[in-house]
Protein backbone atom coordinates (compact mmCIF):
# COMPACT_ATOMS: atom_id res chain seq x y z
CA UNK A 1 0.00 0.00 0.00
CA UNK A 2 1.08 3.54 -0.78
CA UNK A 3 -0.30 6.21 0.64
CA UNK A 4 0.48 9.99 -0.57
CA UNK A 5 -0.82 13.38 -0.11
CA UNK A 6 -0.15 17.18 -1.15
CA UNK A 7 1.24 18.14 1.74
CA UNK A 8 0.04 21.14 3.71
CA UNK A 9 -0.83 23.92 0.70
CA UNK A 10 -3.47 25.64 1.75
CA UNK A 11 -6.87 24.40 1.50
CA UNK A 12 -10.34 23.33 3.05
CA UNK A 13 -8.12 20.71 5.60
CA UNK A 14 -5.19 19.95 6.64
CA UNK A 15 -4.72 16.49 5.14
CA UNK A 16 -1.24 15.74 6.52
CA UNK A 17 -2.53 14.04 9.84
CA UNK A 18 -4.96 11.85 8.11
CA UNK A 19 -2.56 10.29 5.30
CA UNK A 20 -0.66 9.66 8.30
CA UNK A 21 -3.39 8.13 10.42
CA UNK A 22 -3.86 5.83 6.93
CA UNK A 23 -0.06 5.03 7.29
CA UNK A 24 -0.60 4.20 10.86
CA UNK A 25 -3.71 2.14 10.79
CA UNK A 26 -3.07 0.21 7.52
CA UNK A 27 0.76 -0.44 7.19
CA UNK A 28 0.71 -3.46 8.65
CA UNK A 29 -2.81 -4.51 9.08
CA UNK A 30 -3.41 -8.32 7.90
CA UNK A 31 -5.84 -6.99 4.89
CA UNK A 32 -2.71 -4.69 3.61
CA UNK A 33 -0.28 -7.55 3.29
CA UNK A 34 -1.97 -9.92 1.10
CA UNK A 35 -3.77 -7.86 -1.39
CA UNK A 36 -3.59 -9.16 -4.95
CA UNK A 37 -1.49 -6.44 -5.90
CA UNK A 38 -0.78 -2.64 -5.16
CA UNK A 39 -2.91 -0.47 -3.44
CA UNK A 40 -2.46 3.58 -3.81
CA UNK A 41 -4.48 5.97 -1.38
CA UNK A 42 -3.93 9.91 -2.32
CA UNK A 43 -4.87 12.29 0.02
CA UNK A 44 -5.59 16.08 -1.60
CA UNK A 45 -6.60 19.04 0.54
CA UNK A 46 -7.55 21.56 -2.03
CA UNK A 47 -10.41 22.26 -4.14
CA UNK A 48 -8.42 21.62 -7.34
CA UNK A 49 -7.36 18.68 -6.13
CA UNK A 50 -3.43 19.68 -5.62
CA UNK A 51 -2.71 15.79 -5.09
CA UNK A 52 -4.42 14.17 -8.20
CA UNK A 53 -6.39 11.81 -6.28
CA UNK A 54 -8.28 11.07 -9.61
CA UNK A 55 -5.30 8.83 -10.30
CA UNK A 56 -5.57 5.84 -7.79
CA UNK A 57 -7.12 3.55 -6.05
CA UNK A 58 -8.63 5.80 -3.38
CA UNK A 59 -8.57 9.41 -3.86
CA UNK A 60 -9.73 11.59 -0.71
CA UNK A 61 -10.53 14.73 -2.01
CA UNK A 62 -11.12 17.25 1.33
CA UNK A 63 -14.59 19.27 0.80
CA UNK A 64 -17.59 21.17 2.83
CA UNK A 65 -21.00 20.79 2.56
CA UNK A 66 -23.75 23.38 4.03
CA UNK A 67 -25.49 22.80 7.35
CA UNK A 68 -29.10 23.74 8.43
CA UNK A 69 -27.94 26.51 10.59
CA UNK A 70 -25.91 28.09 8.00
CA UNK A 71 -22.57 26.82 8.67
CA UNK A 72 -20.44 24.59 6.75
CA UNK A 73 -18.96 21.26 7.76
CA UNK A 74 -15.57 20.23 6.48
CA UNK A 75 -15.05 16.64 5.84
CA UNK A 76 -14.27 14.62 2.19
CA UNK A 77 -15.46 13.31 -0.63
CA UNK A 78 -14.17 10.22 -1.47
CA UNK A 79 -13.35 8.75 -5.44
CA UNK A 80 -12.75 5.09 -6.16
CA UNK A 81 -11.27 2.78 -9.19
CA UNK A 82 -9.21 5.78 -10.83
CA UNK A 83 -6.35 4.56 -12.59
CA UNK A 84 -3.61 5.42 -15.55
CA UNK A 85 -1.64 2.77 -17.46
CA UNK A 86 -2.51 1.45 -20.78
CA UNK A 87 -6.20 1.46 -19.70
CA UNK A 88 -6.83 4.39 -18.09
CA UNK A 89 -10.06 4.61 -15.57
CA UNK A 90 -11.40 7.88 -14.15
CA UNK A 91 -12.25 7.98 -10.33
CA UNK A 92 -16.02 7.62 -9.44
CA UNK A 93 -17.41 9.09 -6.49
CA UNK A 94 -18.31 6.83 -3.85
CA UNK A 95 -20.64 9.04 -2.14
CA UNK A 96 -21.58 12.75 -2.43
CA UNK A 97 -19.83 13.81 1.08
CA UNK A 98 -17.76 11.20 3.77
CA UNK A 99 -17.82 13.10 7.45
CA UNK A 100 -14.22 12.72 8.82
CA UNK A 101 -15.37 10.37 11.82
CA UNK A 102 -16.02 7.88 9.12
CA UNK A 103 -13.27 7.94 7.14
CA UNK A 104 -10.76 5.50 7.98
CA UNK A 105 -13.74 3.12 8.18
CA UNK A 106 -14.56 4.47 4.54
CA UNK A 107 -11.18 3.46 3.54
CA UNK A 108 -10.81 0.26 5.55
CA UNK A 109 -14.11 -0.79 3.65
CA UNK A 110 -12.98 0.16 0.24
CA UNK A 111 -9.46 -2.18 1.16
CA UNK A 112 -11.52 -4.95 2.45
CA UNK A 113 -14.05 -5.24 -0.79
CA UNK A 114 -10.60 -5.27 -2.89
CA UNK A 115 -9.22 -8.12 -1.57
CA UNK A 116 -12.77 -9.92 -1.58
CA UNK A 117 -13.03 -9.48 -5.39
CA UNK A 118 -9.58 -8.57 -6.68
CA UNK A 119 -8.48 -10.68 -9.79
CA UNK A 120 -6.05 -12.93 -8.12
CA UNK A 121 -5.50 -14.91 -11.42
CA UNK A 122 -4.20 -11.97 -13.66
CA UNK A 123 -1.64 -9.92 -12.56
CA UNK A 124 -2.78 -7.50 -15.05
CA UNK A 125 -6.15 -6.92 -13.91
CA UNK A 126 -5.75 -6.94 -10.52
CA UNK A 127 -6.25 -3.16 -9.89
CA UNK A 128 -9.53 -1.92 -7.92
CA UNK A 129 -10.36 0.26 -10.99
CA UNK A 130 -10.82 -3.59 -13.23
CA UNK A 131 -13.79 -4.66 -10.71
CA UNK A 132 -15.95 -1.27 -12.24
CA UNK A 133 -15.39 -3.31 -15.50
CA UNK A 134 -16.62 -6.89 -14.08
CA UNK A 135 -19.15 -5.45 -11.74
CA UNK A 136 -20.30 -1.94 -12.28
CA UNK A 137 -19.61 0.73 -10.26
CA UNK A 138 -23.18 1.00 -8.56
CA UNK A 139 -22.43 -2.91 -7.88
CA UNK A 140 -18.73 -1.65 -6.40
CA UNK A 141 -20.23 1.13 -4.49
CA UNK A 142 -22.86 -1.20 -2.69
CA UNK A 143 -20.62 -3.57 -1.56
CA UNK A 144 -18.44 -0.99 -0.08
CA UNK A 145 -20.54 0.78 1.84
CA UNK A 146 -22.14 -2.47 2.89
CA UNK A 147 -18.73 -3.32 4.00
CA UNK A 148 -18.41 -0.15 5.97
CA UNK A 149 -21.81 -1.15 7.74
CA UNK A 150 -20.30 -4.44 8.99
CA UNK A 151 -17.26 -2.70 10.22
CA UNK A 152 -19.34 -1.67 13.44
CA UNK A 153 -19.44 -5.02 14.49
CA UNK A 154 -15.52 -5.22 13.80
CA UNK A 155 -13.32 -4.98 17.45
CA UNK A 156 -11.07 -3.24 16.06
CA UNK A 157 -13.75 -0.93 14.11
CA UNK A 158 -11.73 2.38 12.69
CA UNK A 159 -14.19 4.88 13.26
CA UNK A 160 -14.34 8.55 14.84
CA UNK A 161 -11.59 10.95 14.97
CA UNK A 162 -7.78 9.07 14.44
CA UNK A 163 -5.52 9.94 17.77
CA UNK A 164 -2.80 11.88 15.57
CA UNK A 165 -5.58 14.09 14.05
CA UNK A 166 -6.82 14.98 17.30
CA UNK A 167 -3.26 15.37 18.62
CA UNK A 168 -2.07 17.44 15.77
CA UNK A 169 -5.40 19.03 14.32
CA UNK A 170 -6.11 19.25 10.62
CA UNK A 171 -7.38 22.77 10.31
CA UNK A 172 -5.97 24.48 6.89
CA UNK A 173 -2.45 26.45 7.33
CA UNK A 174 -4.41 29.29 5.71
CA UNK A 175 -3.28 31.36 2.63
CA UNK A 176 -0.99 33.88 2.07
CA UNK A 177 -1.59 37.54 2.14
CA UNK A 178 -0.34 38.20 -1.05
CA UNK A 179 -2.29 35.29 -2.71
CA UNK A 180 -5.71 36.18 -4.31
CA UNK A 181 -8.32 33.81 -5.48
CA UNK A 182 -9.11 33.03 -9.21
CA UNK A 183 -11.86 32.31 -10.78
CA UNK A 184 -12.32 28.68 -11.76
CA UNK A 185 -10.85 28.21 -15.14
CA UNK A 186 -8.87 30.97 -15.22
CA UNK A 187 -4.88 30.66 -15.12
CA UNK A 188 -2.80 31.35 -12.60
CA UNK A 189 0.69 32.46 -13.62
CA UNK A 190 4.08 32.89 -11.87
CA UNK A 191 6.73 35.26 -14.05
CA UNK A 192 10.57 35.17 -12.72
CA UNK A 193 11.55 38.75 -13.53
CA UNK A 194 15.56 39.39 -12.40
CA UNK A 195 16.73 40.63 -9.71
CA UNK A 196 18.26 39.37 -5.78
CA UNK A 197 18.31 35.37 -6.20
CA UNK A 198 16.87 34.73 -3.19
CA UNK A 199 14.24 37.14 -3.00
CA UNK A 200 13.24 35.03 -6.90
CA UNK A 201 13.45 31.51 -4.37
CA UNK A 202 11.24 32.92 -1.69
CA UNK A 203 8.89 34.53 -3.78
CA UNK A 204 7.99 31.40 -5.85
CA UNK A 205 9.31 28.61 -3.52
CA UNK A 206 8.02 29.66 -0.20
CA UNK A 207 4.92 28.99 1.07
CA UNK A 208 3.45 30.36 4.58
CA UNK A 209 0.03 29.97 5.89
CA UNK A 210 -1.23 32.51 7.62
CA UNK A 211 -3.61 30.85 10.18
CA UNK A 212 -1.12 28.17 11.64
CA UNK A 213 1.89 29.97 10.64
CA UNK A 214 3.61 27.11 8.67
CA UNK A 215 6.29 27.45 6.88
CA UNK A 216 7.14 25.38 3.56
CA UNK A 217 10.07 25.62 1.00
CA UNK A 218 10.48 23.41 -2.26
CA UNK A 219 13.79 22.21 -3.30
CA UNK A 220 14.23 22.01 -7.04
CA UNK A 221 14.96 18.28 -8.39
CA UNK A 222 15.34 18.60 -12.42
CA UNK A 223 13.16 16.43 -14.16
CA UNK A 224 12.87 14.75 -10.77
CA UNK A 225 16.67 13.37 -11.01
CA UNK A 226 18.81 13.43 -7.41
CA UNK A 227 22.21 12.71 -6.74
CA UNK A 228 23.32 10.10 -4.08
CA UNK A 229 25.39 13.36 -3.36
CA UNK A 230 22.74 15.44 -3.35
CA UNK A 231 20.29 12.88 -1.25
CA UNK A 232 22.87 12.87 1.56
CA UNK A 233 23.03 16.83 1.51
CA UNK A 234 19.04 16.85 1.97
CA UNK A 235 19.28 14.39 4.88
CA UNK A 236 21.84 16.55 6.61
CA UNK A 237 19.61 19.55 5.63
CA UNK A 238 16.73 17.98 7.34
CA UNK A 239 18.43 16.76 10.36
CA UNK A 240 20.23 19.98 11.49
CA UNK A 241 17.10 22.14 10.44
CA UNK A 242 14.94 19.54 12.05
CA UNK A 243 12.20 20.16 9.47
CA UNK A 244 10.14 17.11 7.97
CA UNK A 245 10.31 15.75 3.88
CA UNK A 246 7.54 15.38 1.40
CA UNK A 247 8.18 14.30 -1.99
CA UNK A 248 5.53 16.94 -4.76
CA UNK A 249 3.85 14.89 -7.76
CA UNK A 250 6.23 16.50 -9.56
CA UNK A 251 9.21 15.14 -8.08
CA UNK A 252 10.50 17.71 -6.06
CA UNK A 253 11.22 17.85 -2.70
CA UNK A 254 9.37 19.63 -0.28
CA UNK A 255 10.67 21.41 3.53
CA UNK A 256 8.12 21.17 5.99
CA UNK A 257 7.92 22.42 9.77
CA UNK A 258 10.87 25.16 9.36
CA UNK A 259 10.88 28.84 10.48
CA UNK A 260 11.00 32.06 8.42
CA UNK A 261 14.91 32.51 9.87
CA UNK A 262 15.51 29.18 8.66
CA UNK A 263 15.13 30.09 5.23
CA UNK A 264 18.32 31.85 4.18
CA UNK A 265 20.28 28.98 5.46
CA UNK A 266 18.00 26.22 3.63
CA UNK A 267 18.49 28.32 0.58
CA UNK A 268 22.34 28.57 0.69
CA UNK A 269 22.58 24.85 1.12
CA UNK A 270 19.85 24.25 -1.82
CA UNK A 271 22.15 26.69 -3.92
CA UNK A 272 25.21 24.68 -2.86
CA UNK A 273 23.86 21.91 -4.33
CA UNK A 274 22.22 22.83 -6.88
CA UNK A 275 18.92 22.75 -5.66
CA UNK A 276 17.74 26.34 -5.10
CA UNK A 277 16.36 27.45 -8.67
CA UNK A 278 13.10 28.78 -8.74
CA UNK A 279 9.84 27.90 -9.92
CA UNK A 280 10.51 24.50 -8.79
CA UNK A 281 6.48 23.29 -8.90
CA UNK A 282 5.82 25.48 -12.14
CA UNK A 283 4.54 23.28 -15.17
CA UNK A 284 8.48 22.87 -16.67
CA UNK A 285 6.98 20.48 -20.01
CA UNK A 286 4.15 21.02 -22.35
CA UNK A 287 1.83 18.52 -20.32
CA UNK A 288 2.29 20.49 -16.59
CA UNK A 289 1.98 23.38 -18.98
CA UNK A 290 -1.48 22.82 -20.85
CA UNK A 291 -3.04 21.63 -16.99
CA UNK A 292 -1.90 25.20 -15.46
CA UNK A 293 -2.86 27.10 -18.39
CA UNK A 294 -5.95 25.73 -19.92
CA UNK A 295 -9.49 27.55 -19.56
CA UNK A 296 -12.15 25.88 -18.65
CA UNK A 297 -13.38 23.26 -21.01
CA UNK A 298 -10.47 24.19 -23.67
CA UNK A 299 -9.28 21.63 -25.15
CA UNK A 300 -5.53 20.39 -26.03
CA UNK A 301 -5.39 22.12 -29.84
CA UNK A 302 -6.66 25.35 -28.75
CA UNK A 303 -4.49 25.57 -25.88
CA UNK A 304 -1.49 25.19 -28.13
CA UNK A 305 -2.34 27.52 -30.78
CA UNK A 306 -2.93 30.36 -27.94
CA UNK A 307 0.55 29.70 -26.78
CA UNK A 308 2.09 30.52 -30.14
CA UNK A 309 1.83 27.33 -31.57
CA UNK A 310 3.94 23.43 -31.37
CA UNK A 311 7.39 26.18 -32.08
CA UNK A 312 6.99 28.18 -29.06
CA UNK A 313 5.83 25.76 -26.78
CA UNK A 314 9.02 23.29 -27.86
CA UNK A 315 11.32 26.26 -27.48
CA UNK A 316 10.82 25.71 -23.43
CA UNK A 317 12.16 21.98 -23.89
CA UNK A 318 15.09 23.02 -26.04
CA UNK A 319 17.40 21.95 -23.42
CA UNK A 320 16.21 18.81 -23.72
CA UNK A 321 16.66 18.37 -27.59
CA UNK A 322 20.36 16.55 -27.69
CA UNK A 323 20.84 13.21 -25.62
CA UNK A 324 24.63 12.04 -25.16
CA UNK A 325 25.85 8.89 -26.94
CA UNK A 326 26.89 6.36 -24.58
CA UNK A 327 30.52 7.14 -25.84
CA UNK A 328 30.15 10.59 -25.29
CA UNK A 329 28.97 10.66 -21.79
CA UNK A 330 28.59 6.90 -20.08
CA UNK A 331 27.88 7.96 -17.18
CA UNK A 332 24.20 8.86 -18.76
CA UNK A 333 23.91 5.18 -18.56
CA UNK A 334 25.02 3.48 -15.27
CA UNK A 335 22.32 3.17 -12.52
CA UNK A 336 23.92 4.45 -9.02
CA UNK A 337 25.87 2.59 -7.54
CA UNK A 338 26.44 0.40 -10.45
CA UNK A 339 30.09 0.27 -12.49
CA UNK A 340 29.11 -1.24 -15.78
CA UNK A 341 26.61 -0.40 -18.05
CA UNK A 342 22.22 -0.01 -17.71
CA UNK A 343 20.95 -3.39 -17.53
CA UNK A 344 17.13 -4.27 -17.17
CA UNK A 345 16.26 -6.49 -14.62
CA UNK A 346 12.70 -6.99 -13.39
CA UNK A 347 12.03 -9.57 -10.30
CA UNK A 348 8.93 -10.17 -8.56
CA UNK A 349 7.50 -8.06 -6.05
CA UNK A 350 5.34 -4.45 -5.38
CA UNK A 351 5.34 -2.78 -2.41
CA UNK A 352 4.09 -5.04 0.04
CA UNK A 353 3.84 -7.72 -1.76
CA UNK A 354 7.43 -8.74 -2.18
Amino acid sequence: MCPSSCGNWPGLLDISPWAEAAFRHFLHHPYAQRLPRKFKINFSGCMTDCGQAMFNDIGVVAVSRPLPDGTTEAGFRVFIAGGLGANPHPAKALEEFTPREQLLATLEAVLRTFDHYGNRDNKLRARLKWLVDTMGIDELRERILKERKLLLASSSWPGGIPAVVQELGDAPAGVAAAISPTAVGTPVSLRLGPGDPYKRWEAANVVIGVTKGTVSAVAYARLGDVTSVQFRALAAVQRDLGASLRVTNRQNVVFRDLSAEQLPELYRRLETIGMAEPGAELARDVVGRFADERRAGEEFSRWLERAGGAKAVGSDLSDLDNWPSPEVRPDYYIDFDETGPYVAEVGMGECAGA
